[in-house]
């Protein structure tokens, strides 16, 4: 037979587990929220990226001047078919619905980019390619 004492006891013990759950489930829900918005990048970061002239990665997901779309970055030093004389520095697809068409492509250049919303993944390979792109963009100024 639980006693009065006991009673408070036990009250204390589930009061305080509940509260254990609480805190728990709002980590939690801190977690996903993090991994759904991703890690955008301030616009202090923005602007000391694209002051680096450093080529962006693959999935950077960038703001163009003017625009009100996000566009992911897909490829480097592009040349639009019907004018090979313009090499633009980088070409991408509306984000996040993708290449939907080839009306959906863009071609640019860094002066272009208002703002880096995200980082694409940065590697070794990428570091690689952006030294062959500076030498490329040096040997053919």
């Amino acid at each position: 037979m639980i006693t009065l004492g006991g009673g408070m006891k036990m009250k204390k013990i589930l009061a305080s587990f509940i509260i254990i759950i609480v805190i728990i489930a709002m980590f939690g829900f801190m977690m996903l929220s993090s991994k759904e918005e991703g890690h955008e990048l301030s616009i202090r970061q923005s602007e000391k990226l694209l002051s680096s002239e450093e080529a962006l990665p693959i999935g950077t997901v960038v703001l163009l001047k003017g625009g009100s779309k996000k566009i992911m970055i897909t490829g480097h030093l592009q040349v639009k078919v019907d004018d090979k004389k313009i090499v633009y520095d980088y070409s991408a697809v509306d984000y996040p619905e993708g290449q939907l068409n080839t009306e959906s492509s863009y071609l640019f250049n860094t002066s272009k980019i208002e703002r880096i919303v995200y980082l694409g993944y940065n590697s070794e390979e990428h570091l690689q390619l952006q030294k062959r792109i500076e030498y490329i963009k040096e040997t053919t100024k």
